[in-house]
This record gives C-alpha cells, sequence and structure tokens, in this order.
C-alpha cells in the first residue's frame, strides 16, 4: 500500500509533465508547421537577340503546365508569355505559331520599345514552336540613328536680342538638335546657337525664312556633345534684330556619324497656307530624318503621314508662333494647320555611325 510520501510524489510528477504539455501547447511556432515558400512557375528565357544587346526577345515557360509526347513521354511547357525589348527599333514585327501549322496565330508590330505579348488565344508549348522576326526599315543594327529624346522646350512672348533654354542634363557623346523659332517685325538675319554644356563641338544649323513679309526665322541647329556634357542650357541670339515671339524645342539622338552627322536637308516656307512640305531625295538605311516647323497662330500642328511627333511648344501670348519637331524615314517631311498664316521649316536627315554593317535579312527559326 503507497505511503502518503509515495502519493504526493506522483502528484507533483504529473502536474510538473501537464505544466510541460501546456507550455507546448503555447507555442505555435513549434506544435504548428512553419509554412512552406510558394515555388515559381514560370520561367523566362532568351529566345534570340539580335544583334547582341539591340534588340532581343524573351519567352516565359509555366513549369507546372506542359504536353506530354505520347510516344517518348517527353514533357514540353506551355509559353505563356512573349517579352520583346527593342529600344533601338523604329518598327518590328514577331510572328509565331506552331510548326505543323501553317496558319499564323499572332504577330506583333509596334514602335521602339518594350512590348509584352500575352499569350491568351491559344495554347502554345516548346514542342513544334516556331516564329519568325522581321526588323522594319533597317532599324535594328548597330549605328543606326535613334529615335530622338525630348530634353527640354520652352517659348516667350518678350522682346529680346537673345533667349536661353532651360537646364538640361544631356547623353555623354549624343548629338543634339534644336528646333528654334524667331518672330519679330522684321525677323532675325540669322539665328547662332551656343551652350554651357561641357565639351560640346561646333554648332551648326540650316535656316528657313519665311521671305515674303519677312516675318519669321527657323533654324534647326545640330552639335556634337562631349563625354562629360554635365548640365547646361543653349542660347540663341538673333543678330541684327530682336525676336518678340520665339519658341524651341530641344532633343538629342545617338546612333550619328560623329564628323559629319548631315546627310541632306531642305526647308518650305510661306506667308499664307495650312500646309508645308519637304521633299528629301530619299533616306537611307539606318539614318532618320528630323523635321522642325515654326508657325504663327496656330493651335496645334498636325505631324505628317508616316511621321512621329516629338513635342509642341508655343511662345504664348496674342499671335503666338508655335514649334514642331517630327522625325521618320519617309523621304517626304510634312505637316498641316487649321489657321492660315507664316510658317517656315526645315528636315535634316542625319547619317547613321560610319563603318556600319547592312542588317540582316528576316530570320525564320524553328525550335525542335
Amino acid at each position: 500500500m503507497p505511503t502518503t510520501t509515495n502519493r504526493w510524489l506522483r502528484w507533483a510528477c504529473f502536474g510538473a509533465a501537464l505544466g510541460l504539455l501546456l507550455g507546448l501547447l503555447s507555442q505555435p511556432s513549434i506544435v504548428q508547421p512553419a509554412s512552406v515558400e510558394q515555388q515559381a512557375t514560370e520561367i523566362e528565357s532568351v529566345l534570340f537577340s539580335w544583334p547582341p544587346e539591340k534588340c532581343t526577345i524573351y519567352q516565359t515557360v509555366d513549369v507546372t503546365d506542359f504536353d506530354v509526347d505520347s510516344i517518348t513521354g517527353e514533357r514540353y511547357h506551355r509559353i505563356s508569355q512573349f517579352r520583346i525589348d527593342c529600344p533601338e527599333a523604329r518598327g518590328a514585327s514577331f510572328n509565331f505559331g506552331n510548326k505543323e501549322n501553317s496558319k499564323r496565330i499572332t504577330s506583333w508590330s509596334n514602335k521602339q520599345g518594350n512590348f509584352n505579348i500575352p499569350i491568351f488565344i491559344s495554347r502554345i508549348t516548346e514542342e513544334g514552336f516556331s516564329w519568325n522576326f522581321t526588323p522594319e526599315h533597317v532599324d535594328v543594327k548597330p549605328g543606326s540613328v535613334s529615335n530622338p529624346s525630348l530634353l527640354t522646350s520652352g517659348g516667350n512672348a518678350t522682346t529680346n536680342s537673345n533667349d536661353n533654354s532651360a537646364s538640361f542634363s544631356p547623353t555623354a557623346n549624343a548629338l543634339l538638335v534644336v528646333g528654334w523659332n524667331a518672330r519679330g517685325a522684321t525677323a532675325p538675319t540669322a539665328i547662332t546657337f551656343t551652350d554651357t554644356l561641357t565639351g560640346t563641338g561646333s554648332w551648326a544649323d540650316v535656316e528657313q525664312l519665311e521671305s515674303v513679309d519677312n516675318a519669321l526665322r527657323h533654324a534647326q541647329g545640330y552639335a556634337q556633345l562631349g563625354a562629360s556634357p554635365g548640365t547646361g542650357l543653349i542660347n540663341a541670339a538673333y543678330a541684327t534684330n530682336t525676336a518678340g515671339r520665339k519658341s524651341w524645342i530641344i532633343a538629342e539622338v545617338t546612333g550619328h556619324h560623329t564628323t559629319t552627322p548631315l546627310s541632306e536637308s531642305g526647308g518650305c516656307s510661306g506667308a499664307t497656307g495650312t500646309s508645308c512640305s519637304i521633299a528629301l531625295v530619299s533616306i537611307a538605311a539606318g539614318n532618320l530624318a528630323i523635321g522642325t516647323i515654326g508657325v504663327r497662330n496656330s493651335a496645334n500642328i498636325t505631324f505628317g503621314a508616316n511621321e512621329t511627333e516629338l513635342a509642341e511648344a508655343t511662345s504664348g501670348s496674342s499671335n503666338p508662333v508655335r514649334a514642331q519637331m517630327e522625325y521618320g524615314t519617309d523621304a517626304t517631311v510634312n505637316w498641316t494647320w487649321a489657321i492660315i498664316d507664316n510658317n517656315a521649316g526645315v528636315a535634316i536627315e542625319y547619317a547613321q555611325a560610319a563603318g556600319e554593317e547592312e542588317p540582316l535579312a528576316s530570320q525564320i527559326i524553328f525550335i525542335d
């Protein structure tokens, strides 16, 4: 028969065990299973790059969604998306489909930049997959002149003998391209550009005077930037006359010929009319035409067919002068607007970097 001491000892052991159990139950990190991290189900890889670092096509495959070959048992993952990264392409098309099916499933065609193509309309797997990439206007190649990037724009209605742009920070070794209007009772006899950036080469320009009543002068200027241009501004001086209405657009391009960027140029002007057109001879592969214009009293300017507008700017106030810049690879550079008034425009074909080879033709690649 158990003694009193033994009974107390059993109760003490029971209480200790119960306390330990309650302590464990109060620790959720111990008694509850740890959460499992969800594994990624999609993997992106490079499908094609042409030329290196200029235009790259990526495919994304879903590793959990696949077809199985009935004979070999091999798995073919489903392609869920394509991504096209063509920062220096002005246009390209991308078609894809099943190799055994002659019907095209879908295609992509767009302008410069980065685009995604989610696959919604059909199930595409790695088995029997085919695609065709075609650059347009021979754009994707080393040395092609890039589409212009806007740096700043502005204007004013204060009568001055010269004006400054706002400050901007351009890309090293790029080419500055400026479209600048100056209108007065008598137009300036010339527009002269200077800048406060570091290492800029000599300025050159092509000017167009609206010569019927000699009131509006437009200039498209360009200058080679240095390796460390920093931040600065552009000054335009109006020679022997002052100007009361001014507007300007400043941009940059890369991939250009650094010593002889001008391939050809042309101009148009009029005291009346609602359109202006410049016929260049041709635009060589890899080159780019940039058109700039000034129009008095216009609320807006419509860019020409096959052109892309970069920007518009106005002098403001009454009887304003509006500036516009557009670009493209068409030999005809033109504009239209609503109100008949003074206008003057310039188009320049900028040459690609020297010593570049012609690009490859369209490519068709089958993935087995």
